[in-house]
């Protein structure tokens, strides 16, 4: 059995590197995706991740390939972050 975690970065999202001041080069596809309202949105979640990974003592990188590897990824609810770091931990995606 094998995982095929489809851009488990969000396309860069997850990096945790961008903030409100994020642009694009306009040939980047990026800039007609992440900009805006949809940017704003983005960061919030992500910043929500952030605080969810920091808890369980991982960065945005561990955090976000640590969940892609775990069997209990059905379990991710964004609204309740218990369920989230649960999974985490069961993938043992702290350092």
């Amino acid at each position: 059995m094998g995982i095929l975690a489809r851009v488990p970065l969000a396309s860069g999202a997850l990096t945790g590197t961008w903030d409100e001041h994020k642009t694009f080069t306009p040939d980047d596809w990026h800039a007609n995706v992440f900009t805006g309202e949809t940017l704003r949105r983005t960061l919030i979640r992500v910043n929500k991740l952030k605080e969810i990974a920091a808890d369980v003592g991982s960065d945005m990188l561990e955090f976000a390939i640590g969940f892609c590897i775990t069997e209990n990824t059905h379990m991710l609810h964004y609204r309740n972050p218990s369920p989230t770091v649960v999974s985490c931990r069961a993938g043992h995606c702290t350092p």
